[in-house]
């Protein structure tokens, strides 16, 4: 939760209250169907545009900001170790060491 709550803060800027979605299992157990719902919409292609000066914004108009490896809408922060993406509608996705999925929803 911190972990997403920090990564949601930092991007969009939202008003979070509590979460309406926790969700985190090991991306080994999950079947072919449930792993392609999991990165679904996670191309970096927006729908709506984010809100003006914050650091998704600043991304989608001209790349990120701080020089950040992306793949798509994915941040990898470590290869191999931890990446994030944050969505519209403020969802957040995790994985960490290509082990575990998460995702926090607002």
């Amino acid at each position: 939760m911190k972990l997403a709550c920090g990564h949601a803060a930092y991007e969009l800027y939202p008003h979070l209250t509590e979460p309406y979605l926790v969700d985190f299992v090991p991306l080994g157990v999950m079947s072919e169907a449930e792993r392609m719902a999991f990165g679904e919409g996670i191309s970096g292609a927006l729908r709506l545009w984010p809100e003006l000066g914050s650091r998704a914004f600043m991304g989608a108009v001209g790349g990120s900001p701080d020089k950040r490896d992306t793949t798509g809408a994915w941040i990898i922060v470590q290869p191999g170790r931890y990446r994030y993406a944050v969505l519209e509608g403020t969802i957040v996705h995790i994985v960490l060491s290509e082990y575990l999925a998460c995702r926090v929803g607002w």
